[in-house]
């Protein structure tokens, strides 16, 4: 059987999870990920429509123009305040904010390319 657009989705974003585990030191992040799968289990069209509510349809041009500095000085407050996980993810994404200039340049440009693969294919599914 050919993947769906939802199953190659998961795949693509467990990757980039699993990117940001090895990247990231940080003891809570395990239970964001576990959190993560069990929601694919009981609801695998989540990632993709909460990715594309709050990235893919408010940010693709950006995404997709690779615009970093857009990203990098933007508050992402009003974009995870109705999220369950809100505190967590926020805490996420400023931790990568913060660290972002001592990255090497093959972690900053894998992080990105996860980004923008996974916008498009929200996109386009959206679409």
């Amino acid at each position: 059987m050919a993947p769906t657009p939802i199953s190659e989705f998961n795949e693509v974003y467990f990757q980039f999870l699993k990117f940001i585990k090895s990247n990231m030191e940080d003891s809570t992040f395990k239970t964001f990920y576990r959190k993560n799968k069990f929601m694919r289990e009981t609801n695998p069209k989540f990632f993709i429509r909460t990715w594309y509510n709050r990235i893919g349809s408010k940010y693709h041009a950006q995404v997709m123009n690779r615009d970093i500095s857009f990203f990098l000085n933007k508050s992402y407050e009003d974009d995870v305040s109705d999220s369950g996980e809100s505190n967590l993810l926020l805490k996420y994404i400023n931790k990568f904010k913060e660290s972002y200039d001592t990255l090497n340049v093959e972690i900053k440009e894998n992080f990105l390319n996860y980004i923008i693969i996974l916008t498009d294919k929200s996109f386009v599914y959206y679409k």
